[in-house]
C-alpha cells in the first residue's frame, strides 16, 4: 500500500472541473495497483480510511504531523490485514481475532517489527478513532475493541472517562529517571563534601553526621541506607549504627496454618517477646 502527501499543484491539468476539496500534505492511502474501487460502487476501505484522514482537522487534529502518524498507523493496519485474508471493515470478532495476532506481531515479533508501549499505545488509540468514526458513519458494524468506564477529577468536576482495554500500562516519567543531569549531579557532591554552589567551603556545613533521628542514627545515614548512595564515611556510621551480634536474639513464630513459613527477627538482648 502506497501513502502519499497530496499537493494540488498543477491541478488544472487534471481533467477535472474544480481543484480537489483535499488540504494540502493531506495523507492519502491507495493499493499497490492504483485503483479505489473494486468494481463500480464497491470501493475499498482505503477510500473510507481517506475520508476519515480528511476530517482529522475538524476532529481537533490540526497539525500535518499528527494526519502522518494516522495514515502511517492505518496502513501498517491495513497491510497487516491484507495479509492474513481479513476484510478490515469485517466482523467484529474476526477483527478481535486479528488484533490479538497484531499484538503478538508488534510486541512479541522480529525486532524490526516490534514497537515499545508507547507506540502501540498511540496506534490503538488512532484505530480505535478509525472505528468509532466508522461506526458512527454506517460503514463498520461495530468497533473490534473493549472499553472500562471509570471516573476522575476534572478542573474539580467528576466526569467519566473510558480506557482502551487494549493498551498497555507505562511506567509514570518519574519512575523512568535513570541519571542526574549534569549541572545538578554538580551540585549535589559539592554538598555532599560540604561546599557550597561556588565549590568553596560552606561555613554552615557541620560535618556529615548532622542532628540525630529517634532510632540513633544520623541523618545522612539513614538517607544513604534508604536510598543506595554511600561514601566510605557513610558505611563507618552505618557500621557503628548497627548492634554487635552479642547484643541481639533472633526470634521466630510458628509456622502459619497453611504451612507457611513463620516470620523471624532480630531484637535487643534485653527486650521482652
Amino acid at each position: 500500500m502506497q501513502l502519499i502527501s497530496f499537493s494540488a499543484t498543477g491541478w488544472e491539468s487534471w481533467d477535472v472541473a474544480q481543484q480537489p476539496l483535499i488540504r494540502e500534505q493531506m495523507p492519502v492511502l491507495i493499493d499497490d495497483d492504483l485503483l479505489l474501487e473494486d468494481a463500480p460502487g464497491v470501493p475499498r476501505p482505503a477510500v473510507f480510511v481517506n475520508q476519515w484522514l480528511r476530517e482529522l482537522p475538524l476532529n481537533g487534529s490540526p497539525a500535518p504531523r499528527t494526519w502522518q502518524n494516522s495514515a502511517g498507523c492505518l496502513r501498517d493496519w491495513l497491510t497487516f490485514l491484507k495479509g492474513r485474508g481479513v476484510s478490515p471493515l469485517g466482523s467484529r470478532t474476526e477483527l478481535r481475532a486479528a488484533l490479538s495476532m497484531y499484538a503478538e506481531y508488534r510486541l512479541g515479533g522480529k525486532l524490526k517489527d516490534r514497537w515499545d508501549p508507547t507506540t502501540w499505545n498511540l496506534n490503538m488509540g488512532i484505530l480505535s478513532s478509525f472505528y468509532t468514526w466508522a461506526r458512527d458513519e454506517g460503514i463498520a458494524a461495530d468497533v473490534p475493541f473493549s472499553y472500562r468506564v471509570g471516573r476522575r477529577m476534572a478542573d474539580g468536576v467528576l466526569v467519566e472517562v473510558e480506557r482502551n482495554l487494549s493498551k498497555l500500562r507505562t511506567p509514570r516519567p518519574h519512575t523512568t529517571i535513570k541519571y542526574l543531569e549534569r549541572d545538578f549531579a554538580e551540585l549535589f557532591v559539592r554538598g555532599l563534601a560540604g561546599l557550597g554552589p561556588d565549590g568553596e567551603p560552606d561555613p554552615r556545613y557541620r560535618g556529615r553526621g548532622g542532628p540525630q533521628r529517634g532510632d540513633g542514627r544520623p541523618r545522612v545515614v539513614q538517607w544513604s541506607a534508604s536510598t543506595g548512595v554511600h561514601t566510605p564515611d557513610d558505611l563507618r556510621g552505618a557500621a557503628a549504627a548497627v548492634p554487635s551480634a552479642e547484643a541481639t536474639r533472633a526470634v521466630s513464630a510458628e509456622p502459619t496454618e497453611n504451612g507457611g513459613r513463620g516470620a523471624s527477627c532480630v531484637l535487643p538482648s534485653g527486650s521482652v517477646w
